[in-house]
C-alpha cells in the first residue's frame, strides 16, 4: 500500500494512504447500480436514467458511498502498516473520486505517544509473608455452621439474643402520616452482641402471644424496605419463637457442605481457600506499590484525548451499574460535568500507567497471541449458538480486537514488573492483618 505520513503539531499526524484502481472501479459499479435502481430523476423512469447523466446528477451520492464502504477497511490496513496506535476517531481530508483512476485519501489523527519507560525492573517493593492458621480456619467454620443453622420452635422460655420469632405488627410512622401500618406473620431475626437497637431489644424477654407497644426506630428492612429506619410506635404480638441450632462440626457435615470426605479434608481445603486469599491480596498491595513507583518514576502529562476517553469509559460503567441495580438511576439527572471532574484524576492515572506498561512491553518484546486474544475475546463474549467466527471478524473491525490484545500486553507487563521487583518480606500476617 502506498502511504504517505506528515508529522503535525504535538500528537496529530496526517496519513494519506491510496486504494488500489481495481477496487475502486468495482465499488463505484456496486454503489451505481444500488442508486440508479432507487433514485428518481425527473423525465426518466427508475433504472431508465442514462449512465452518464446519472453519474454526472449523482456523483456526490455515489463518492460518499464508496469512501464509506472503502475506508473502514484500508484505513485499518494503512494505520497498521505505518505502525500507528491512533487514539480517537481520525478527521477526513478532501479527496478526488475519478473513475479509472486509485483514490487517494489523507486522513488527520492522533496518535498515542512513544514512552520510554525507565526504572521498572530491580523495584524496592515491601511484600506481605502471609500465613493462613487454625485460628482463620476455626472462623471460617464457624461462619459456615451460622450459614448452615436450623431454627426450632419452642414453646416452654421467652424470646432471647440469637432466635428467631415470628410476629405481627400494627401501628403507625412518626413521621406525619397517619396511616396505620398492618404487616401479619414476619419473620424477625433477634440479632445479638453489642450495638442491638431499641426495637430489638424490646422484643427480648417476650413470650409467645405476648403483645407490647414499643417506641423505637424500626431496624433497616423492618417491616419492609420502605418503613426500615423510620421511628414508629407499634403493638407487636409474638405468634411463634424459633432457637437456633447449629450443626455438629463433623464428617456429615463436611460432606453436606461439599466434596469432602471428612472433616480433615474440610479444614484442610479452607485452609487452601484462604492461603490463596490472602497471597493474592499482599500480591494486590505489592501491585498498587509498584503502580505508585512506575508513575513516580516516569513522569509525564497524559495526553487530554486519552483522559477523557478514560473518564467516558468510567462514566458509562458507572451507569451501567446504576441501571442493572434496584436505584432508580435517572441518567438525565446525573450531573456528568461535576461526576466528570471527579473522575478525572483517577482518568489521568490509568492513562499515565497503561502507557507505561505499554512501553515496557514494547521495549521488552512481549507479545500476545492470536490464541490468547481469542480465548479472552470468547471469555468476555461466549454466547450459546453464536458463531465464533462471526465474532471474531466484528472484533476485528470494531476494534475490541485491539482493546483486547492491548489489554492482555499491559497485564504482561504488570506481571513482568513483579517478576522483577526487588521483594523485601515484611511481618507475617493472617487473614484479617493485610494493610
Amino acid at each position: 500500500m502506498k502511504l504517505e505520513i506528515t508529522d503535525q503539531e504535538g500528537l496529530k499526524k496526517r496519513l494519506g494512504f491510496e486504494i488500489p484502481q481495481d477496487i475502486v472501479t468495482k465499488e463505484i459499479a456496486k454503489v451505481y447500480n444500488q442508486l440508479s435502481s432507487t433514485a428518481r430523476l425527473k423525465g426518466f423512469r427508475p433504472g431508465r436514467v442514462p449512465p452518464n447523466i446519472f453519474k454526472k446528477v449523482f456523483w456526490p451520492q455515489i463518492k460518499s458511498g464508496v469512501i464509506k464502504n472503502l475506508l473502514p477497511e484500508y484505513y485499518r490496513q494503512a494505520i497498521d502498516e505505518a505502525g500507528l496506535e491512533p487514539i480517537g476517531d481520525p478527521k477526513l481530508g478532501d479527496f478526488s473520486l475519478e473513475e479509472g483512476k486509485p483514490l487517494f485519501v489523507t486522513v488527520d489523527l492522533d496518535v498515542k505517544p512513544a514512552i520510554e519507560p525507565s526504572d521498572y525492573t530491580g523495584i524496592d517493593v515491601e511484600w506481605q509473608k502471609v500465613q493462613a492458621t487454625d485460628e482463620d480456619v476455626a472462623e471460617t467454620l464457624a461462619r459456615l455452621q451460622e450459614n448452615n443453622a436450623q431454627f426450632e420452635v419452642v414453646e416452654d422460655r421467652a424470646v432471647k439474643a440469637e432466635d428467631a420469632v415470628v410476629l405481627d405488627c400494627k401501628g403507625t410512622l412518626k413521621t406525619g402520616s397517619k396511616d396505620m401500618m398492618e404487616k401479619r406473620n414476619i419473620l424477625f431475626y433477634i440479632k445479638g452482641g453489642d450495638g442491638i437497637d431499641d426495637f430489638t431489644n424490646a422484643l427480648i424477654g417476650m413470650n409467645k402471644g405476648e403483645t407490647k407497644r414499643i417506641d423505637a426506630v424500626l431496624p433497616e428492612g423492618f417491616p419492609d424496605k420502605d418503613s426500615g429506619g423510620e421511628k414508629a410506635i407499634l403493638d407487636v404480638t409474638i405468634k411463634e419463637i424459633k432457637e437456633k441450632s447449629l450443626p455438629s462440626l463433623d464428617d456429615e457435615f463436611a460432606r453436606d457442605i461439599g466434596e469432602f470426605g471428612n472433616l480433615a479434608e474440610l479444614k484442610e481445603g479452607i485452609k487452601g481457600q484462604i492461603q490463596s486469599s490472602l497471597e493474592r491480596q499482599a500480591e494486590n498491595l505489592a501491585r498498587e506499590r509498584i503502580i505508585k513507583a512506575l508513575l513516580e518514576k516516569n513522569p509525564f502529562e497524559p495526553p487530554d484525548i486519552m483522559v477523557e476517553s478514560r473518564i467516558d469509559e468510567m462514566i458509562a460503567e458507572i451507569e451501567d451499574q446504576l441501571r442493572s441495580g434496584d436505584s432508580g438511576f435517572d441518567a438525565d439527572k446525573w450531573d456528568r460535568i461535576r461526576i466528570r471532574d471527579k473522575l478525572r484524576p483517577q482518568g489521568k492515572r490509568d492513562v499515565h500507567l497503561s502507557l507505561i506498561l505499554e512501553g515496557i512491553a514494547k521495549k521488552e518484546g512481549l507479545s500476545a497471541s492470536e490464541d490468547e486474544i481469542e480465548r479472552e475475546l470468547g471469555r468476555l463474549t461466549y454466547k450459546a449458538g453464536h458463531d465464533f467466527e462471526e465474532i471474531k471478524n466484528r472484533a476485528k473491525e470494531n476494534g475490541t480486537w485491539g482493546i483486547i490484545r492491548n489489554s492482555i500486553l499491559i497485564d504482561k507487563a504488570m506481571k513482568f514488573v513483579l517478576e522483577k521487583a526487588n521483594r523485601i518480606e515484611i511481618h507475617e500476617v493472617s487473614k484479617g492483618d493485610t494493610k
